[in-house]
């Protein structure tokens, strides 16, 4: 049976499989997370890096074009101020004057200011430019605010949407009853593990499953596959983690019976994903070799 380390440390005690079969498992109509799909032979387990995805760069994207929503509108709102005000000052002076006071005068500041506007009567973005970096109050700050904004703008925003488009869904975790195997991909490589030699390692962040992967070289290397129960990429707790753990184990060991109720097949929202990381070719043949390899070498190197 295999044998579940419980964190970490050197001196983690084992949690036996039979101990976890005994733990009563009650079969429903609706899998407990990350459960994303199930059927006679195989569970799936959601890959949690997709909750990077949802919970950061989404709402770091959103948040940042709301900054620059709100700079934007106080920058245009800005340039409309300052353009009635010039606009208001010559008229002021020209009634004050009762002539075109601006067109003999021979004063700088007042010849400035009838040149803030043009013929066609407005302010152009070029002189509000000057006039905001150059004659405003805190003149130097606003000229690095923007800098900063445009940065945001024009690099990380498309950087960070590029980012979101692209992110593909990552291939689950998967249990097959059949050949009592646990295994995954990622990015091309095949990752797994014999089901009666599975390690887990639990923290307070994501309950990590052990397995072996595929190397350049003839031995096999390490791969931790992360499940957070609750969705929180942050805290998880250790109920969740023997509650997933104890549905598995009865559906490797009893079957699908023993966890769903009246269905043969179950699958649930596995999230809106533009691109997917596909099965590698050949994929049974690699899972074959990786095996032999596994088998030669022993399942891990115990600590």
């Amino acid at each position: 049976m295999g044998v579940f380390i419980k964190d970490l440390s050197k001196l983690a005690l084992p949690m036996r499989h039979d101990e976890i079969l005994n733990v009563e498992c009650k079969a429903t109509n609706w899998p407990p997370q990350p459960v994303i799909e199930i059927d006679q032979r195989f569970c799936f387990l959601n890959n949690t890096t997709g909750v990077q995805r949802n919970l950061f760069l989404i709402p770091w994207l959103c948040a940042l074009i709301l900054l620059c929503g709100i700079y934007s509108y106080d920058f245009v709102d800005g340039w409309g101020k300052s353009e009635r005000s010039a606009i208001r000052y010559i008229e002021a002076v020209n009634e004050n004057h009762g002539i075109d006071y601006f067109s003999i005068t021979t004063n700088k500041v007042d010849l400035y200011a009838i040149k803030r506007i043009n013929e066609e009567g407005v302010m152009t973005i070029n002189q509000y430019i000057n006039d905001r970096y150059h004659y405003y109050v805190g003149g130097e700050r606003m000229l690095h605010t923007d800098v900063f904004i445009l940065i945001i703008a024009f690099i990380a925003i498309p950087g960070l949407l590029y980012w979101i488009i692209t992110f593909p869904r990552y291939a689950p975790l998967i249990f097959d009853r059949q050949r009592r195997l646990v295994y995954s991909w990622r990015k091309g490589v095949i990752t797994v593990a014999r089901y009666d030699d599975l390690r887990i390692y639990e923290n307070s962040t994501a309950l990590m499953f052990l397995l072996r992967s595929e190397t350049k070289t003839e031995s096999a290397g390490y791969f931790k596959f992360s499940v957070q129960p609750s969705g929180n990429p942050i805290i998880n707790s250790k109920k969740s983690y023997k509650e997933i753990l104890v549905y598995v184990a009865h559906f490797m060991e009893h079957g699908l019976e023993s966890v769903l109720t009246e269905q043969e097949f179950w699958e649930g929202n596995k999230g809106s994903f533009l691109f997917e990381d596909k099965k590698p070719e050949n994929f049974d043949e690699r899972l074959a070799a990786l095996l032999v390899i596994i088998d030669e070498h022993g399942q891990l190197i115990e600590s």
